[in-house]
């Protein structure tokens, strides 16, 4: 809702001298707003996709935006504002679209899935102390 507040002035802005374009932020702000507030009541892969959707939308009405100021219809300075809202609701949009699986998994990983195990990390010191190029043949000899 708020990048619909933000947005308004510029659509208020660009509706006498493109209608079209006014409509199109318009329509794409709304549905930025609406696919959100879905998400948030839907699960599983339904969830997922209403938060891309929002996501997308929610990029179109800042693309939208920009478009009205190179034709000059709004200043750049106008927009900052709807940059920063658009810019905060995308990294919401980004993290709820991260399922809950992934993050659990992620924190809980045991420490044989992390890129620098033990193992790796003696290996590579031991590479390293006798000048192996990597392929192994150090520390056979």
């Amino acid at each position: 809702m708020e990048l619909i507040t933000a947005i308004r002035p510029v659509v208020e802005r660009v509706a006498p001298r493109d209608k079209d374009l006014a409509g199109q932020m318009r329509r794409a702000a709304t549905s930025a707003a609406a696919n959100t507030a879905e998400g948030g009541r839907r699960s599983g892969g339904d969830r997922l996709h209403a938060f891309r959707i929002a996501s997308a939308e929610a990029a179109e009405a800042v693309t939208h935006a920009r478009i009205a100021a190179a034709w000059g219809h709004v200043d750049a300075a106008d927009l900052a504002e709807v940059l920063a809202l658009a810019d905060r609701l995308q990294a919401v949009l980004w993290r709820l679209r991260q399922s809950r699986r992934s993050r659990r998994r992620a924190a809980r990983a045991p420490w044989w899935r992390a890129r620098e195990t033990p193992l790796r990390h003696a290996l590579a010191v031991a590479r390293a102390a006798q000048g192996d190029r990597g392929n192994g043949s150090a520390l056979v000899a």
